[in-house]
């Protein structure tokens, strides 16, 4: 059973094989400041659909700080990969606004 826009990281592996992309969405501080603090780890489907990957000890996004994370992350879950597009500016300033961009992807 799944939980719809969720993902654990064991399922990771899985979903990429049938299709999924990986997306890293810049998260910022609330207010006006360019600064990111990390990167939430989206999952997009070819059907328009999106998941958040999510911790499965405290059930919330998981955020990786640091590029090393970025790049570990990416050289376990997508080998093949050569690049990977990892915004610079913060797209969301909350979890709530996360949320709503994943569910934005079922009404696009």
């Amino acid at each position: 059973m799944s939980i719809p826009g969720v993902i654990w990281e064991a399922g990771v592996p899985e979903e990429i094989a049938q299709g999924a992309k990986l997306r890293f969405v810049a998260a910022g501080n609330e207010g006006s400041s360019d600064e990111v603090i990390g990167w939430y780890v989206v999952l997009e489907y070819p059907d328009g659909t999106a998941k958040v990957l999510v911790k499965q000890v405290r059930y919330e996004p998981r955020l990786l700080k640091t590029w090393a994370g970025i790049a570990s992350f990416v050289t376990q879950h997508t080998p093949e990969e050569s690049t990977v597009t990892v915004p610079i500016r913060p797209e969301v300033r909350t979890q709530r606004e996360l949320w709503d961009l994943v569910v934005a992807y079922r009404s696009k």
